[in-house]
């Protein structure tokens, strides 16, 4: 514990506490920690940039000690009560400076339980509204977009490698209308952190568990999940990815950039950031065939540029690009007998009593399949749980799980 409290991030006093970004060079965006024993910053690159959906990078003093190869405690700086002391020898005990390894993975478990709740999801409202609900639902389903309750109607953008692994959780809060919440400030956070999840960040592109399932496919690269969402409906003969910002998730790194080696690549930047992005697309041209699309450069107005619009802008604005494909009837695995059977005399169910068996079966966080709901439903010694669970249904009380299939929750129920 000791440990921890003694390197925090400096406390904001005023833009000489804040510095230049390391990874994307943004000027008074940085944080340092500072070892508060001596009052000095750990590292120039040790630290946080404060601009989480656009860069996201973060050093910490754990991860600062690994990769230096420095001992914890060991600084060269006097401590502030040896300041005015002459020099003296330590006694110093033994400082254990090895470090457990950090988590670098989620459990998938964690992602599909959050992965529900869409009619409290303002993004996926948004969404329903332009589009056909199920090629929605089919996007959501796709991309493992989830619902969040740490701010109203929140958003979890779900990072998975293309080994299916999940790397990131980003939460970020939309309003209905389909714009993000920057009031009184920009609504943006990672899963880790609210579940307090000890978590060393190593993001990857949105969507990119899909390239294994699309090797033929000319993929797109948009700055914007919610760009990525939309694109992936209006433009399905595509694969779209998103960076998660303009230098997101480092994506020119090498290393980050390594799943895409090979492929056709077309670059879609926000409007105002084309020259930047064709800067990169000549530094990546060794790795992938690369353009980048100069479309939204072409079409935009003055007032484009100055909202600094994306291609789902221009998607949303131009609603005859995409034709909806018809409904697609809404099914589930269970006894074909439950639905086509005739029932008995339809009963009358008390709501509150059937809300208090549905908690006690499936609980606020967890999901259960059909035969697991008869089961318990049995079990309690209620008769006809048939009936029962198709009055849950009815009433709205538990719904089916986008993930896992074939499973139900309660409705309205995320994992955090």
């Amino acid at each position: 514990m000791m440990i921890q409290n003694r390197y925090i991030l400096q406390k904001y006093q005023g833009i000489r506490s804040r510095y230049t970004c390391p990874a994307c060079g943004k000027k008074r965006q940085f944080a340092r920690y500072i070892d508060t024993e001596t009052g000095q910053h750990l590292s120039e690159d040790c630290g946080r940039c404060n601009r989480e959906d656009n860069c996201g990078y973060h050093l910490t003093p754990s991860e600062f000690f690994v990769k230096t190869g420095k001992k914890p405690y060991l600084s060269d700086y006097p401590k502030k009560n040896e300041l005015n002391r002459n020099p003296i020898t330590h006694d110093l005990r033994a400082v254990d400076t090895k470090l457990p390894p950090k988590i670098t993975r989620f459990d998938p478990a964690i992602m599909e339980r959050s992965l529900t709740a869409y009619n409290q999801n303002n993004l996926a409202l948004f969404l329903s509204d332009q589009f056909h609900p199920e090629a929605v639902r089919e996007a959501l389903s796709q991309y493992k977009v989830g619902t969040s309750r740490h701010w109203p109607g929140s958003t979890v953008f779900w990072q998975i490698d293309h080994a299916g692994e999940v790397r990131a959780g980003k939460i970020m809060q939309y309003a209905t209308t389909g714009r993000r919440v920057k009031e009184p400030y920009s609504r943006i956070t990672w899963a880790h952190s609210v579940l307090k999840i000890e978590m060393e960040l190593q993001q990857c592109f949105f969507g990119q568990h899909l390239l294994p399932q699309f090797p033929e496919k000319t993929v797109c690269l948009a700055e914007s999940e919610k760009s990525a969402l939309i694109a992936s409906i209006c433009l399905p003969q595509y694969l779209w990815l998103a960076t998660g910002g303009k230098n997101g998730a480092r994506w020119t790194d090498p290393e980050a950039f390594e799943p895409l080696r090979g492929r056709t690549i077309i670059l879609w930047p926000d409007l105002g950031a084309w020259e930047a992005w064709s800067e990169k697309a000549k530094e990546l041209k060794a790795l992938a065939k690369i353009t980048v699309s100069d479309l939204l450069e072409r079409k935009a107005t003055a007032s484009d540029r100055q909202k600094g619009l994306d291609i789902a802008d221009y998607l949303l604005r131009e609603p005859g690009i995409y034709t909806p494909p018809p409904p697609k009837p809404q099914t589930f695995n269970i006894e074909p007998a439950i639905y086509t059977d005739p029932l008995p005399t339809p009963q009358v169910f008390n709501i509150s009593d059937l809300e208090k068996l549905a908690l006690e079966i499936i609980g606020e966080r967890n999901s259960a399949t059909f035969e697991r709901i008869i089961s318990d439903i049995q079990n309690k010694g209620h008769q006809e749980p048939a009936a029962i669970f198709a009055a849950m249904i009815d009433q709205k009380i538990i719904s089916p799980a986008v993930q896992p299939k074939d499973y139900f929750c309660l409705q309205g129920s995320t994992p955090f």
